[in-house]
């Protein structure tokens, strides 16, 4: 899995072997912007409170928007599950779904 990871995120980071059009760069950042201010947004909300109030072991992933940290597993469910509570993630009709708040989560927390 992280020899996966490993070769996925050196393509990303080699750049020099392709161009991403200035358009896609402007779009990606603020599909990332909109998608953490939703799950900051989110975490406002007494439901996803008291679900990061309950007991989580401890770790190294950020819970968006609080002070705390938790295992990746527990920050992503938390993070991903702020970010959809408000039902504002964005929508992408050519994924047919909202692709950035179900990657973005897993994403952060590692």
């Amino acid at each position: 899995m992280l020899s996966a990871l490993n070769s996925f995120v050196a393509l990303i980071c080699d750049r020099d072997k392709y161009t991403i059009p200035s358009e896609t760069l402007s779009h990606s950042r603020l599909v990332l912007a909109d998608t953490i201010a939703t799950i900051i947004g989110g975490m406002a909300e007494p439901e996803i409170k008291n679900l990061v109030k309950s007991d989580l072991p401890s770790g190294s992933s950020h819970i968006l928007g609080t002070n705390l940290k938790s295992d990746y597993l527990n920050a992503a469910f938390i993070n991903g599950t702020a970010g959809t509570f408000l039902e504002m993630d964005e929508g992408n009709q050519f994924a047919r779904g909202h692709p950035a708040i179900h990657v973005l989560p897993a994403i952060l927390s590692i």
